[in-house]
């Protein structure tokens, strides 16, 4: 996680008033990694789950491809839900958790 950020607009406008959007780079060490922005998901304090909004990435918003070893790729994630800590989620093609970060509000 690069860094993220709470925004109010989005090609469409959010239901719960704002969006998180992060920023994110994918590096492979080893092997091959798959990557698709609907690989993440947030949830917040509460545990409600929230998956991504592609309406509020903006213009970065993260590709989908393959990594092999020594590649690299940076994007926008988004998710609609309302301003607070959140925990952002990163998931592989089998629905297993890879990695879990805490987002500050």
């Amino acid at each position: 996680m690069l860094r993220h950020s709470w925004v109010t607009d989005g090609r469409t406008p959010p239901t719960s008033g704002s969006y998180l959007r992060v920023e994110v780079e994918l590096i492979c060490d080893s092997g091959a990694v798959d990557y698709d922005p609907y690989n993440f998901q947030v949830f917040d304090q509460t545990g409600q789950l929230f998956e991504t909004a592609i309406q509020g990435a903006g213009d970065s918003m993260l590709d989908t491809g393959t990594l092999h070893p020594g590649e690299r790729v940076r994007g926008t994630v988004a998710f609609d839900l309302p301003r607070s800590e959140a925990t952002l989620l990163m998931s592989d093609d089998s629905n297993q958790t890879v990695t879990a970060l805490k987002v500050p509000d």
